[in-house]
C-alpha cells in the first residue's frame, strides 16, 4: 500500500512539473524576446553611426585644413610679386594617388606592386609671365586610366622586385617646374622648366591642339619633348577621337608614337587604344574596350602586346575620395609572356 501511495505521489508531482514548465514557457519566451543589453536596441546602429560621424567630420576637417594650407601658400606666393586681384585669386590643388596592382603572368608568377603618386600645381597670376608651378609626378598627367590605357602604361608588366620600392617613389614624385603659362594661353603650347631627383634638370615644350570639334566629334592633338640631363630625350604625339553616341556614352580611340634616347639607347614604341566610356551620376564611370602596343624599329610596325582592359570608378564616403578599378588581359611577346590577368585598385584624394 505504501509503496502504492509513493508511485501516486510521484506521478503526481511529475504531472505537477509538467503543467507548471508548459505555463512558464510563454513567459519565459516573452521575456527571452526582450532585449537584455541595451546595445541590442538599436542603440549599436546609433553608437556606430556616431563613430562614423566623428570620423567623417575628422577626415573633412583635416582635408578642409590641407586645403586652406594650400590656398595660404599660394596667396603668400603670389603676393611676392606684387598685390594679387580679387578677382583672379592664386590658386593650388593637389592630387594623391595610391595604386596597388596584381598580376600573374607565366613567368614571374604572383606579383604585387604598390606606388604611391603625387601632383600639385600652384597657379600665381599676379606675375606679368603668369607662372605657375607644378609638383610631383608628371605621368599623372598622361595616365587617365578610363581612356589610355592602365596606371602602369597598358601593356607593361612591372618588373621590380619590391611590393613597395622606396627609392623609386621618391625619385617619381620628387620634382618641381615653373610653367610659363602665358605662351600656352597666346601660342596653345606650355613649357616646363624645373628639376627632377638626381639633379635631373630639365626642360618641357608640349603642345595641344583641338583639331576639330562639333556637337558629337571631338579631334584633339596632344604633344610634347622633353630634355633632362640624366634621363636626356623624349617625345612623344598623339592624337585622340572622341565621339558622343548619347548624353551619357562616348567612344574614344587613342593613337600615340613614343620615342625615347637614354644613354645613346634608342626606342620608339606605339599604341593604339579603343574605349567605350559610359558616365553615370555621382561621378561613376565605367570603361571598356581593346588596346595594342608595340615598337617602331627600321620603319616597320610590330605587335608586341595586345588585350582587353575594363575600368570602374566612382567616389566613396567623400566626394573627394575615389575609389578605381581595373581589370586587364596582356601579353608581352618581348618577353616572352602570354596572355595573363592583371588587376589594379587605386585610391585618390583630390584637394
Amino acid at each position: 500500500m505504501s509503496k502504492l501511495l509513493k508511485t501516486k505521489k510521484s506521478k503526481s508531482s511529475l504531472l505537477f512539473y509538467c503543467a507548471m514548465c508548459t505555463l512558464a514557457t510563454p513567459a519565459l519566451a516573452e521575456n527571452a524576446s526582450q532585449p537584455t543589453n541595451k546595445l541590442t536596441d538599436g542603440s549599436l546602429t546609433t553608437a556606430i553611426t556616431a563613430i562614423n560621424d566623428e570620423a567623417a567630420e575628422w577626415i573633412d576637417d583635416h582635408h578642409e585644413d590641407v586645403q586652406d594650407r594650400l590656398r595660404n601658400l599660394a596667396h603668400s606666393m603670389d603676393k611676392w610679386f606684387g598685390e594679387p586681384d580679387p578677382q583672379k585669386p592664386a590658386s593650388a590643388n593637389l592630387r594623391v594617388v595610391f595604386d596597388t596592382r596584381w598580376s600573374n603572368n607565366p613567368t614571374d608568377g604572383s606579383h604585387v606592386t604598390v606606388k604611391p603618386r603625387i601632383r600639385g600645381h600652384i597657379k600665381l597670376p599676379v606675375l606679368e609671365r603668369r607662372l605657375s608651378i607644378v609638383i610631383g609626378d608628371k605621368d599623372l598627367d598622361e595616365q587617365d586610366v578610363l581612356t589610355k590605357g592602365s596606371a602602369y602604361g597598358a601593356g607593361h608588366t612591372p618588373n621590380q622586385s619590391k611590393v613597395l620600392d622606396g627609392k623609386q617613389v621618391r625619385e617619381d614624385n620628387a620634382s618641381i617646374a615653373l610653367r610659363w603659362s602665358k605662351l600656352e594661353d597666346t601660342f596653345g603650347f606650355d613649357t616646363d622648366v624645373g628639376i627632377r631627383s638626381g639633379n635631373d634638370l630639365f626642360l618641357k615644350f608640349s603642345v595641344d591642339k583641338d583639331l576639330h570639334q562639333t556637337d558629337t566629334w571631338q579631334i584633339s592633338n596632344h604633344n610634347y619633348y622633353r630634355y633632362g640631363t640624366d634621363s636626356e630625350h623624349t617625345l612623344k604625339g598623339e592624337i585622340n577621337t572622341q565621339y558622343k553616341l548619347s548624353a551619357t556614352r562616348y567612344f574614344n580611340n587613342n593613337i600615340n608614337l613614343r620615342y625615347r634616347h637614354e644613354d645613346d639607347r634608342e626606342q620608339t614604341t606605339w599604341g593604339n587604344e579603343v574605349r567605350h566610356i559610359h558616365y553615370f551620376n555621382n561621378n561613376k564611370q565605367l570603361s571598356y574596350g581593346l588596346s595594342s602596343y608595340g615598337y617602331l624599329e627600321d620603319g616597320r610596325l610590330s605587335l608586341n602586346s595586345y588585350g582587353p582592359t575594363v575600368s570602374y570608378r566612382q567616389p566613396f564616403w567623400r566626394d573627394w575620395l575615389f575609389l578605381q578599378t581595373e581589370f586587364s588581359y596582356f601579353n608581352d611577346k618581348k618577353e616572352d609572356k602570354s596572355h595573363f590577368p592583371s588587376t589594379l585598385l587605386r585610391i585618390e584624394a583630390l584637394f
